[in-house]
């Protein structure tokens, strides 16, 4: 469990302005004022939180996320479940690892 006051929380944050902040893609057809509170992993994040994709070996626990937003690389955004909206981004953004 995470002390309270040892991260200062900033957001919340519109999907919206964090693709433009990091030159991702936001789906076709996704609302940019979502707001997102939170990072959180696959497998804790919500309905108000963000997740990421940096592992191949995770793919499997993607289709399960219940997050509100994931940040993928393009190749990926296809598999991100309908409730979740896919920020598409470069490698670099992501820090991707083999």
């Amino acid at each position: 469990m995470e002390h309270p006051g040892f991260f200062e929380r900033h957001g919340p944050f519109a999907i919206g302005d964090l693709a433009a902040r990091i030159e991702a893609t936001l789906a076709a057809g996704a609302d940019g004022s979502r707001l997102v509170h939170d990072v959180r992993t696959l497998g804790d994040a919500g309905a108000d939180d963000l997740t990421f994709l940096n592992n191949r070996k995770y793919l499997g626990q993607l289709g399960g996320t219940q997050a509100g937003c994931c940040l993928v690389l393009s190749a990926f955004a296809a598999r991100v479940p309908a409730a979740t909206t896919a920020l598409e981004a470069g490698a670099a953004a992501i820090c991707w690892s083999d």
